[in-house]
């Protein structure tokens, strides 16, 4: 991969385009390593232990905070859905009594509440990792890449051996699990080796170990479309391919390629609704369901349901949660889009494309500092998109933990990328004299 610096920006990645700092920071960094460690082993053993990480992460981080500022801009768009999330409670059916989340018979069942407090310690999490010295944020994101990649092999021999390995681990606690669930298990772990899949293969790309660096990056790749075909996890083969599309423009093209992702988001969240209708009503769905075979029939069943019912209330919504309380819908949607337009409406939908705006601004100016890591920041946006659209509830603790986490270790990146930054503009200015 080549670095690519047009110009310097003053726009910052939660503040990182500031000097990097030369002075240690051990409690944080370790932390860091800690955490990297443990997101290895809970890909494969259990990815619902992502949320008490993080959450643990964000409250331990609170102690090596250097700086306390007011939050980032692209924090604002996020609170904002949140509360408007919470506000719809008051007329939502799905608790026990709308909008006192306290009468709950378990209070820490309550989403809006989770919700408020997860954003809070995610929010921490990502200051405290952008914020890390260029020598910490590298100690932990080498600790990242060689986690996935234990991950990737690990996967590769699972879905050779059927999980037999987890099997096995199951085994020895006293819990025998039948095969099928044991490959449904440890498919979890490519939503994780997916998501990270980009910030990994950056550090494998690394000067440092340039004759394995290809390799290692080919047994990211090769371990993880092997498991989602084995194991029948489409969501991050999909994202793979589609953030491989999106790195690729990126990196090309920078600006406007980051616009025209932008663009893209919004059309999905604003116009998702849409599209179902018009699907529905031209056959679409008629036609394909039973050529698509019965996951992708149910899914198309769902949505047909829940746009049927988004057209009751398209401006408020049916308040957070709804999805639970149709028989209809399993849980939640298994389109991100579709959740959210039914159960915040239009007002939520318009929330949540400000907030992708946010996310997205930030990547763009991330790529005019740092092609590379611009390109490899949008392509983990979209594979988040990507997964989210196809496979999750937007309120699991879990897959918005792992988002954070995402978002903590592209703030990293940038940290740790700094003095590669600044080698390469003075071998340009060199180059101009």
């Amino acid at each position: 991969m080549r670095t690519h610096t047009p110009k310097p920006s003053s726009a910052s990645w939660g503040k990182a385009a500031r000097p990097a700092s030369v002075a240690e920071t051990p409690w944080r960094g370790g932390l860091m390593i800690g955490v990297y460690v443990m997101t290895a082993l809970l890909a494969y053993l259990g990815p619902l232990g992502f949320a008490p990480l993080i959450a643990l992460g964000g409250l331990l981080c609170l102690t090596g905070l250097r700086e306390v500022r007011p939050p980032q801009p692209v924090v604002w768009p996020w609170l904002a859905l949140v509360l408007w999330a919470v506000i719809s409670l008051i007329w939502s059916p799905a608790p026990p009594n709308p909008g006192l989340v306290l009468e709950y018979p378990r209070p820490e069942m309550a989403t809006g509440m989770k919700l408020l407090l997860q954003l809070a310690v995610c929010s921490v999490f990502i200051m405290s990792a952008a914020q890390l010295c260029e020598t910490s944020a590298q100690r932990a994101l080498w600790v990242m890449a060689g986690g996935m990649t234990l991950l990737a092999g690990l996967l590769m021999i699972e879905a050779l051996q059927s999980a037999s390995f987890y099997q096995a681990i199951k085994a020895m606690i006293g819990q025998p699990i039948r095969t099928e669930l044991a490959m449904r298990n440890v498919a979890q772990g490519t939503y994780v080796l997916g998501l990270l899949f980009w910030p990994a293969a950056l550090c494998l790309a690394a000067d440092k170990i340039r004759a394995f660096g290809p390799f290692l990056i080919a047994l990211l790749g090769i371990g993880l479309g092997l498991a989602t075909y084995r194991f029948s996890s489409d969501a991050p083969l999909a994202a793979l391919v589609v953030s491989s599309v999106v790195f690729w423009a990126v990196q090309r093209t920078g600006a406007a390629a980051c616009l025209a992702i932008a663009l893209a988001s919004l059309v999905y969240w604003l116009v998702a609704p849409v599209v179902i209708v018009l699907a529905v009503q031209l056959g679409v769905f008629d036609w394909a369901g039973p050529r698509l075979g019965a996951s992708w029939d149910a899914r198309l069943d769902i949505w047909r349901f829940a746009t049927a019912r988004i057209i009751e209330h398209p401006l408020r919504g049916w308040g957070l949660d709804t999805s639970r309380i149709f028989t209809e819908i399993p849980l939640h949607t298994h389109d991100a889009a579709l959740q959210i337009w039914l159960e915040l409406g239009a007002i939520g939908a318009a929330l949540m494309c400000l907030a992708w705006v946010a996310i997205f601004s930030l990547i763009n100016n991330l790529a005019q500092r740092d092609r590379n890591l611009g390109a490899v920041a949008a392509a983990t946006a979209v594979t988040y998109l990507t997964i989210g659209a196809l496979s999750f509830g937007v309120w699991q603790e879990w897959w918005l933990a792992l988002g954070a986490l995402a978002f903590a270790t592209i703030a990293m990146l940038d940290r740790a990328r700094a003095s590669l930054r600044r080698r390469t503009q003075a071998i340009m200015a060199l180059e101009r004299i």
